[in-house]
């Protein structure tokens, strides 16, 4: 048993009067305690303090991270209506705290709120150059370590993220959570 990590690449979306994120896509990641702790896990940073704590989810969050964080709740009357999607019944939410977010498009909307999905209690979310900081912070030289297959996966990762900053023109950020 282990940590695992649940991910999310977003790109910021800018207009004059507002600021959202699309989420672009799920990385995988393997697990490495010492890149989770350099993110911010709090228990896994055993010889350095993170540089930038968990933060929890953002508020602005794209549809498709959205609804991987966050289970719908449901009347049992339209769980049939919900088929294909992870929500829970509301007489199961017992003391949770219910996030309202009417602004989704795309799915149906719960008229109940939203629960945090469990695998996202540990949550954070950083842009591509805390990540920089992060990492340097922790002490991890990717150079090195990508030929010894210790950071693949992660670098290619974090060059991906500078790569659509560079297509798009905006900062892109990994919006995780850390199972326990």
């Amino acid at each position: 048993m282990g940590t695992d990590i649940r991910a999310f690449v977003e790109v910021e979306s800018s207009t004059a009067t507002s600021t959202t994120f699309t989420s672009l896509f799920r990385p995988a990641l393997y697990r490495n305690s010492v890149v989770f702790a350099a993110l911010g896990h709090p228990h896994l940073a055993t010889d350095f303090t993170p540089l930038f704590p968990l933060r929890g989810l953002p508020q602005n969050l794209g549809n498709e991270a959205f609804f991987e964080c966050y289970k719908p709740i449901v009347q049992y009357n339209e769980a049939l209506d919900w088929r294909g999607h992870d929500f829970i019944l509301n007489y199961e939410v017992g003391r949770s705290t219910v996030f309202q977010d009417p602004q989704r498009d795309g799915r149906p909307l719960s008229k109940l709120g939203y629960v945090l999905h469990p695998h996202f209690e540990l949550a954070s979310w950083l842009t591509l150059s805390e990540i920089h900081m992060a990492i340097q912070h922790a002490g991890i030289s990717f150079g090195e370590a990508v030929q010894n297959d210790n950071y693949t996966e992660h670098a290619f990762l974090f060059d991906t993220m500078a790569n659509a900053e560079r297509y798009f023109g905006h900062k892109t950020r990994l919006v995780f959570g850390f199972d326990q």
